[in-house]
């Protein structure tokens, strides 16, 4: 019996041994199917979803506008489907089958979304996006403040009206929060408010809500942001030196406000700033010179202010695209020993119309590769034309209501692009 004995461990040892080394060169049946399976749409939530749907009716005017990908995406949630999973703009929790995210932005939906709305009974919700349709004048109910899982919320431009709910403040994962719309007011305490708890925010995007309210210093506690679109709200009085702290900020909009008085220095500690617009307020004094520390703009917008002194300073932003200072106080000429550093080799958009800048058109500017639109009218520079390089991309140019004298010069029939030519109102 010996024999027989050690000759079955044997055989086992060597079975044992082919088998792991197939299971280990190919999944089992049974694994690959439980790695390729996703749990269907819970019950609850996918009768959450119908009864939300059904709630409305699909006008294509209620997102006319979207210049693109408005369709309505409801229409694809078939009823007699088990998994609400593959409907469109439903994303599911890939283990749980919670539904976790819902963009119906631009869906063409019409009607109101009652404080009692299905809507809040998906829980689970990170990703929220109603953007661009028509809730008829309807306020947003307080119960948004009841999805406390919501990373990102987008209500933006679907016809909510009224003041926007302090419940909105008590959602401690909100990353992203868009409520752009005209018709919607923020109340100076709820504004404050909501500052001062929403600390996680990274995006936060109110244009053209009514605050009407002077920036609070709680905005430093949003150190995260990355980026602030406050344009068109009725801000008041000076920006605060707070602004400084969102050292995070890549993009600022405070256009279009009731903001004056001068800048302050702390707006040079946003170096990380891509985008900056100041247009459209009251601001005046001289621009800082710690501007100079914003190396990576590349949209620098302050036109229809009263801002005064030299514009030598905007030539050291080396990654600018677009320059905007017209209707402003700007004086003096352009700096002439910037003819060797090659400045300003991105820029495609320069604006100067409408200040007191004086002196010659310095010739390096027509040789700036990028430049496509240049606008210097209504100035008081003088001289002559430079000559302009043969290959300048440039497409707009106005130099009207200027003393400039002289012929013009026959190198701008080398100006392939050119489609603008305003040369009226000169010596």
């Amino acid at each position: 019996m010996k024999p027989f004995r050690t000759w079955l461990f044997q055989f086992l040892s060597v079975s044992c041994y082919i088998y792991q080394v197939a299971a280990a060169s190919s999944p089992s049946p049974l694994s690959s199917f439980a790695s390729s399976a996703h749990p269907l749409c819970r019950h609850d939530q996918r009768s959450a979803l119908l009864q939300f749907k059904h709630v409305f009716t699909v006008d294509s005017a209620a997102s006319s506008e979207c210049v693109e990908d408005s369709y309505p995406r409801t229409l694809s949630w078939d009823e007699n489907a088990t998994d609400c999973c593959d409907w469109d703009g439903v994303t599911c929790d890939g283990l749980t089958g919670h539904v976790v995210g819902l963009d119906l932005s631009c869906s063409q939906l019409y009607g109101t979304i009652h404080p009692n709305s299905s809507l809040f009974q998906l829980s689970h919700l990170q990703r929220l996006n109603l953007a661009h349709n028509d809730f008829i004048n309807s306020s947003i109910p307080f119960a948004f403040g009841s999805l406390a899982s919501l990373t990102h919320l987008n209500l933006s431009f679907s016809a909510f009206s009224g003041s926007i709910p302090s419940e909105l403040s008590l959602l401690p994962k909100l990353i992203s929060l868009d409520l752009s719309s005209y018709r919607l007011k923020l109340e100076p305490l709820h504004f404050e408010i909501l500052v001062k708890n929403l600390t996680q925010l990274q995006e936060l995007f109110l244009h053209a809500v009514s605050i009407s309210s002077y920036l609070p210093n709680s905005l430093a506690n949003l150190s995260s942001l990355s980026a602030l679109d406050l344009s068109s709200t009725g801000l008041l009085g000076n920006l605060p030196d707070s602004i400084g702290y969102l050292k995070s900020l890549k993009y600022l909009n405070l256009a279009m406000c009731k903001l004056r008085g001068s800048i302050p220095k702390s707006l040079g500690n946003l170096i990380q700033i891509r985008e900056l617009d100041l247009s459209e307020n009251g601001f005046s004094g001289e621009v800082p010179s710690t501007l100079s520390n914003l190396k990576q703009v590349t949209q620098l917008i302050l036109y229809s202010n009263n801002f005064e002194g030299s514009i030598s300073a905007f030539v050291e932003f080396p990654m600018l695209k677009q320059l905007e200072l017209q209707y402003n106080n700007f004086s003096g000429g352009f700096p002439l020993w910037v003819a060797n550093s090659k400045p300003l080799v991105y820029l495609q958009e320069l604006y100067l119309s409408h200040n007191s800048l004086s002196g010659v058109i310095p010739p390096w500017l027509f040789t700036l590769p990028s430049l496509e639109s240049l606008d210097l009218s209504s100035n008081r520079l003088t001289g002559q034309i430079p000559e302009f390089q043969h290959d300048l991309p440039l497409d707009s140019l106005d130099l009207s209501d200027n003393k400039l004298r002289g012929p013009i010069p026959k190198s701008i029939s080398t100006l392939a692009n050119l489609t603008r030519l305003f040369l009226a109102s000169n010596d």
